[in-house]
């Protein structure tokens, strides 16, 4: 029997959802599919979706759009499975959402990619089965960092990025089997922080929510056109009346949440009131993109130049000045910033995981004690930035916290010596060893800790 949270939750999917500048923009219409869809007997009863086998009950609601609500679940039965399930609304143009994104994104299987199970057309709504994902997306992870008063580390974007590149190829590029076409390119139209997940088993950056992308044609551009996207993230050229789009939009919006995630902030979007609903907000971003985007550099002290000019590369303006695939722009993270000639093979998933196992222990910290960020700033010095230059194969070792910093002792001489130290303290001054923390403690020496 569904209690009356249960019942309340699912009363929600009937409510309109008000429009807001966060909101994802979508003023662009798919072409209605010529298929019939088949429709089950198939319905909400509470928060257990009957007719399925075998059933699923609704947990908790994890996102909600303009189409659908999306819901962590789990599969009844002897051996419970954790699922996410997209409900669509009761009217026709939430459930035809719903049908177009499942037959779009049903061929779409790739690690770095959300993958979908099932679809299902109810007595009343439409329902889309996927993996459920156990972890923070971007946009928490910059959340959590801002919080605590640091930047994310460059290369944890940059990483994010080059996973990402994985999955817009795969979508991008359209598919066959036998010669026959099973499902063209799909433009995804809505990358941003919100829409990337990362696997808290391993650190793997997975692209999420297809919901308004759009199939590309014979030529790679954008049928129907139109709109869409997150307002920060909109590449210029969906503004553009007439103009054909293609997959140069998503790489936009991905060299935009490059920059967002290593400033800290969206130099596009910061100047818009949180009120104003999605038009007006879309219409005020459009103005920040003609003024012209201000310098990473001048916005994050210390990003290294190689990352600054591929993103001011991705997010160029002009759509022919932008990588033109999701392969070139993979090419420059890996040879230019990433993984340059001599530089061992040092940031991996496994870093990504750890690097953000210990951006969560922190944030939990903060919220067990109270502390104000001005407070945790002074407690790890003062300092926005996580150095990773020390990253090495024994990401375990947490070496990324560990920074190098000079420091003038008389008794040594007028010359600076490098001494590392450990930025992460107690609360009540006490240093936090690594140990302590349950973390793996490399052999070489670290030097004092301060």
């Amino acid at each position: 029997m569904s209690s009356a949270s249960d019942r309340k939750e699912a009363e929600e999917f009937k409510a309109s959802v008000s429009g807001t500048s966060d909101e994802t923009v979508d003023l662009s219409r798919e072409p209605s599919s010529q298929q019939t869809p088949i429709y089950e007997d198939i319905y909400l009863d509470g928060n257990i979706i009957q007719g399925l086998n075998p059933p699923i009950r609704l947990l908790e609601r994890i996102g909600r759009g303009g189409e659908a609500s999306v819901y962590r679940a789990e599969k009844i039965s002897s051996f419970p499975t954790d699922v996410a399930v997209k409900v669509s609304r009761t009217d026709d143009a939430s459930r035809v959402a719903l049908l177009n994104e499942a037959r779009r994104t049903k061929d779409l299987r790739h690690h770095t990619i959300i993958g979908i199970q099932d679809h299902h057309t109810g007595r009343d709504r439409d329902f889309i089965v996927m993996d459920f994902v156990e972890g923070p997306d971007a946009a928490k992870v910059l959340a959590d960092h801002n919080n605590l008063g640091l930047q994310v580390a460059p290369q944890i974007p940059a990483f994010t990025a080059w996973a990402a590149c994985e999955g817009l190829k795969v979508a991008h590029k359209p598919l066959y089997r036998d010669g026959n076409l099973v499902r063209p390119g799909v433009i995804h139209r809505d990358i941003n922080p919100k829409n990337i997940l990362y696997h808290e088993a391993g650190g793997s950056p997975i692209i999420a929510d297809f919901g308004i992308g759009l199939p590309l044609d014979e030529n790679g551009l954008i049928v129907g056109g139109g709109i869409g996207g997150k307002v920060g993230w909109i590449a210029p050229e969906l503004f553009e009346d007439g103009v054909s789009v293609d997959a140069r939009a998503d790489i936009y919006s991905l060299g935009m949440t490059m920059d967002t995630m290593i400033t800290g902030s969206n130099p596009l979007r910061d100047s818009i009131p949180s009120t104003v609903d999605p038009k007006t907000a879309a219409a005020i971003y459009r103005d920040n993109q003609l003024e012209g985007m201000p310098l990473l550099e001048e916005r994050s002290a210390g990003v290294p130049s190689a990352l600054a000019d591929i993103v001011r590369k991705a997010t160029a303006f002009g759509r022919n000045d932008r990588y033109q695939t999701a392969s070139e722009l993979r090419k420059d993270l890996t040879h230019l910033y990433l993984y340059p000639p001599g530089v061992g093979y040092s940031m991996t998933r496994e870093a990504v995981h750890t690097y953000l196992g210990v951006i969560g222990d922190l944030t939990a910290q903060v919220s067990e004690t109270g502390a104000p960020q001005e407070k945790w700033s002074e407690v790890l010095g003062n300092e926005r930035e996580i150095d990773l230059e020390t990253f090495n194969d024994a990401v375990g070792s947490l070496g990324f916290l560990v920074k190098k910093r000079k420091v003038i002792r008389e008794e040594r001489g007028p010359n600076p010596v490098e001494e590392p130290y450990l930025r992460l303290k107690k609360l009540d001054g006490g240093p936090i060893t690594l140990r302590e923390k349950g973390y793996k403690v490399p052999d070489k020496d670290l030097g004092d800790v301060e």
